[in-house]
């Protein structure tokens, strides 16, 4: 399970070598008292503006840590002080509350915190992270996922708090207390890319967007592929087109089969070539036949009919396999007008004998 590697995103070379610096500055600074208090709250604002930039990372699927960059160095950090704002307020508001109410109170932001901070950290307004609904489909979403996050979380927590009573040199201390914190985003960041589909959450590398992307760049070539087939039908250079189209379909995928023949069915019948159109659709439906794909020759031996209303194919065994194919899907209107079309065509042609009884089975 992903959510277990999200533990280790603080190990990265590039969250370590943050971790380590900080941790230094944070020894040296914090027995300084009140001299140092400026620059412990930039490192805590940048601790914190780190870990949202590893929340988001994580969420969208990359792989390791994000480097720390000068655009973290800002003390104008939005995020983090709304956290700090928000659980401020928490504390605050369990003060006008009597027992037991503050410690249900207590126990219900504790494990709403985490969704809180993760709809905080992938939001792209940050009202957003107000919107009572928004969270509710944070929490829906995770639904049993969100326990694991909790008890990972609350594991951090209790590491964070040990740490504080170990006879540690002050940087480790502090390093192993940054490395809790990290965890803590990296794991609500990792949840939320688990359940991204149920969040509402669009990752930049999920699976489905690389299937997007292949689609979109796909759906490119194959367009390239239909505008050199009209280029050749409005040339009136048909047996060119055809070969064209042929070429194209060599290349394509059963899974793919049903859309490429719609979408070039589809483009051919808009042309105002009825030649060129003719020989497209031809091409295309004998090769569907030809790959048993008789559904997809069907319904683009359909669409030829509702532009050419004597469209035909070229030669006999593959007019007699569509009709065959539509008598068979109780299509019989379609199996007697293909087969008409053909003797009509080629009337010097001898229709085979189950050619013939197959069109005054489907005349009737």
């Amino acid at each position: 399970m992903r959510i277990w590697r999200a533990l280790t995103v603080p190990f990265d070379m590039a969250s370590m070598m943050y971790i380590v610096i900080s941790a230094v500055l944070l020894a040296f600074l914090a027995p300084r008292g009140l001299f140092a208090i400026l620059p412990l709250i930039m490192l805590i604002t940048w601790l914190f503006k780190y870990g949202f930039a590893i929340l988001e990372h994580v969420a969208h699927g990359e792989p390791g840590a994000p480097v720390f960059s000068h655009e973290l160095l800002s003390l104008l950090a939005v995020r983090p002080w709304i956290q700090a704002l928000g659980c401020a307020g928490g504390y605050l508001a369990l003060q006008y509350l009597d027992e037991p109410a503050s410690s249900i109170t207590a126990v219900l932001e504790c494990l709403i915190l985490p969704a809180w901070v993760g709809l905080l950290g992938i939001a792209d307004h940050l009202y957003q992270a107000f919107n009572p609904l928004a969270l509710w489909r944070m929490l829906r979403g995770m639904g049993l996922y969100y326990l694991m996050v909790l008890a990972l979380i609350g594991l951090a927590c209790l590491v964070f708090v040990s740490v504080n009573y170990l006879p540690l040199w002050s940087p480790v201390r502090f390093a192993l207390m940054e490395v809790c914190i990290l965890a803590s985003y990296s794991v609500i960041g990792e949840a939320i890319y688990a359940r991204r589909l149920e969040v509402g959450f669009a990752a930049r590398s999920s699976p489905e967007r690389k299937l997007e992307q292949e689609s979109q760049a796909r759906d490119k070539l194959r367009q390239h592929a239909i505008d050199e087939i009209y280029e050749a039908v409005n040339a009136r250079q048909y047996v060119r087109a055809a070969a064209r189209l042929e070429a194209w379909l060599a290349t394509v995928d059963a899974a793919y089969n049903r859309v490429d023949a719609q979408t070039i069915a589809a483009a051919a019948v808009l042309w105002r070539n009825d030649p060129g159109t003719a020989a497209v659709l031809q091409a295309l439906v004998t090769w569907l036949l030809a790959k048993s794909h008789t559904a997809e020759a069907l319904e683009a031996a359909r669409s030829a009919l509702t532009r050419l209303p004597k469209f035909c194919l070229s030669t006999e065994p593959a007019t007699l396999a569509l009709a065959e194919a539509a008598r068979s899907l109780g299509q019989p209107r379609l199996a007697f007008k293909v087969l008409e079309n053909f003797s009509q065509q080629y009337p010097t042609t001898v229709l085979s004998a189950r050619s013939i009884a197959l069109r005054t089975e489907c005349a009737r």
